[in-house]
């Protein structure tokens, strides 16, 4: 009960607030014929009513299966307002990247095709919008996930505090970005090493950011496609690029502002 009142007051917060930004959510899909009108239902229901406006993106990143059947009736129904195809499977970085090009909001964020990220939890990045430039979600019920995955999680993320110098508590999650961000940044992967690679250079440039703790569930079907040995391959040369860039080049200059925690 008393979790339900503090739902009830969380929305009515956010329904007084100045809703004045401009949200495009990208949607990558590969093979998710049985998620995708789940994450799209989730943006409609969760995210949608309490922002100025919102856009949906669907990135069909060369689906084998309905997928692309699906996102062109979500199309033609209105509810999506862009839908992107891939020939053959690129990567959820190129995917990412094909739909903040096509964005038109002042904010973007990816929203995983697997359903897997609760569109309600993202309300609580909303107060944040305008105060800062990203706002970067970290997973609190890690235990949702096997042991496995939270190990390659944990490590992962020591690795990216260790070669680049910054204090975040997780980097995959659903990020919100300002849309300008991307005209100051190179982004060069394809692959899942692509949320960490803009974070990184945006804490770099100084952009400001805000880290809140959200919930996520298990991907209702199907299998998670981030623990597959290519993906190993390419994050391992993901990051020497990144390391080339930053300390070798030096493209991005260190100017690291104070992270601000809830």
């Amino acid at each position: 009960m008393q979790t339900d009142e503090l739902n009830v007051n969380r929305i009515e917060a956010y329904q007084k607030m100045e809703n004045k930004h401009y949200i495009s959510f990208i949607i990558p899909a590969l093979n998710e014929e049985q998620n995708l009108e789940d994450a799209v239902r989730d943006i409609e229901l969760h995210l949608s009513p309490f922002i100025k406006r919102s856009e949906i993106i669907v990135v069909d990143d060369g689906s084998t299966d309905r997928t692309r059947e699906i996102a062109e009736r979500l199309h033609k129904e209105g509810r999506v307002h862009h839908v992107i195809h891939h020939i053959r499977p690129y990567g959820i970085g190129f995917s990412y990247r094909d739909g903040v090009l096509l964005a038109s909001g002042d904010y973007v964020v990816m929203i995983p095709g697997d359903n897997e990220i609760i569109a309600e939890e993202l309300q609580k990045a909303l107060p944040y919008l305008g105060q800062y430039d990203f706002v970067i979600p970290y997973t609190e019920n890690t235990k949702v996930r096997d042991m496995f995955r939270r190990f390659l999680s944990r490590t992962y993320n020591w690795i990216i505090k260790l070669f680049f110098l910054v204090n975040i508590k997780y980097s995959n999650g659903a990020v919100v970005y300002r849309r300008e961000i991307f005209d100051h940044l190179n982004i060069v992967t394809d692959g899942f090493t692509f949320q960490a690679e803009i974070i990184i250079k945006a804490i770099r440039l100084g952009y400001s950011y805000k880290e809140v703790g959200v919930n996520i569930r298990p991907r209702p079907y199907g299998k998670s496609k981030a623990v597959r040995l290519i993906n190993f391959y390419n994050v391992f040369w993901c990051l020497v690029i990144m390391i080339i860039e930053i300390y070798i080049l030096r493209k991005y200059s260190y100017k690291v502002k104070t992270v601000v925690y809830e």
